[in-house]
């Protein structure tokens, strides 16, 4: 059969579809990412540093088991050990990493005994001192080094917080920031309405936790954002270096939940 004018003599070309790109996967976490990376918060400790009246200066730490752990998980146990110099009262730990294609590696550090009426108890601590800063040489728990001590509400009584004081985001294993416990904090118990069913007034208003978990995730806020916020807001107050939203007295919750409603409303006319 004779071939139609300016066919080509190959076929009907035919066009296929091109493939999109393949999905850019990030590369896994090295062994130095996985060593330096923060701890859940329920494995991090609390202690005071300075006790006045009802609050405390609480100070984050880790103890050595937590990092034997962390060792285990990202190491694998056998491809760590430890050995131990005694020099005078304090203790110097030398923590050895087997690295795959790098052999042992080294680092060391000295640990002091605690202040403990026992004599024994005061080594331990000093074993375990010596451990934790080895540890850090590897980057673990080092972070914690950037965290500043905070006020928090301390039970004098009991010796404890008495609650377990809050990490920055940034201080949290991803996925673990929110702004949940902040809006729990700042939220007073609910009031109880007088009997006669009369609502009540605009100085009586006191924001719901749902209301302000919605108002400060459409405008993205974070708890540095309201820190700043306040101390604009509030000129005359003398706010500490460090404080926890337990500190916002009824006033400026109320102001807080009024300017995030404004910010949204500014968000809406942008559009």
């Amino acid at each position: 059969m004779a071939r139609k004018k300016n066919e080509d003599p190959n076929g009907p070309v035919v066009h296929l579809p091109i493939p999109p790109p393949p999905p850019i996967v990030p590369p896994p976490p090295s062994i130095g990412e996985r060593l330096a990376a923060p701890f859940e918060p329920e494995e991090v400790e609390w202690k005071p540093q300075v006790v006045k009246g009802d609050r405390a200066l609480a100070v984050a730490y880790i103890d050595a088991r937590t990092v034997m752990d962390r060792l285990d998980e990202v190491i694998g146990i056998g491809n760590w050990r430890t050995e131990y110099r005694v020099v005078e009262d304090s203790i110097i730990c030398k923590l050895s990493l087997r690295i795959a294609g790098a052999g042992w590696t080294d680092q060391e550090d000295i640990g002091s005994p605690s202040e403990q009426p026992d004599a024994g108890d005061r080594r331990k601590a000093a074993f375990s001192d010596a451990l934790k800063r080895a540890g850090v040489h590897y980057g673990i728990g080092r972070y914690l080094y950037k965290l500043e001590p905070i006020w928090w509400n301390y039970d004098t009584s009991k010796r404890k917080f008495v609650t377990q004081p809050r990490l920055p985001d940034w201080a949290l294993p991803i996925g673990r920031g929110s702004l949940a416990p902040i809006i729990a904090a700042l939220t007073p118990p609910p009031i109880v309405p007088p009997k006669d069913d009369v609502p009540p007034s605009d100085d009586e208003w006191i924001p719901t936790v749902e209301e302000l978990i919605e108002e400060l995730d459409k405008v993205g806020r974070s708890w540095e954002d309201v820190v700043k916020w306040l101390k604009v807001k509030f000129p005359a107050k003398s706010f500490p270096v460090s404080f926890g939203p337990s500190y916002l007295s009824l006033e400026e919750r109320q102001a807080l939940m009024i300017a995030c409603e404004k910010a949204l409303a500014d968000l809406e006319r942008r559009k």
